[in-house]
């Protein structure tokens, strides 16, 4: 079994990784889906939690632009 953390960088799922990290449950991956309409603070933000935590986040970009996944959807 491996435990995944799917990380939108709001204040919630970044709390809710915070304190998994502090009562030390099972991280295997940590995973941030980008919109390609994200803010440049988010990713800011993504690179100040990656150094606070000192831990990988796996940026997902998607092959087709999330707008034409809208479109066609």
């Amino acid at each position: 079994m491996r435990h995944i953390v799917a990380l939108s960088g709001g204040k919630d799922s970044t709390a809710m990784l915070l304190r998994m990290i502090e009562l030390k449950m099972p991280i295997d991956e940590i995973r941030f889906f980008d919109t390609g309409w994200e803010f440049p603070q988010m990713y800011e933000h993504i690179e100040k939690l990656q150094r606070y935590i000192k831990r990988e986040i796996q940026i997902i970009k998607p092959k087709i632009p999330f707008d034409k996944l809208l479109q066609k959807y």
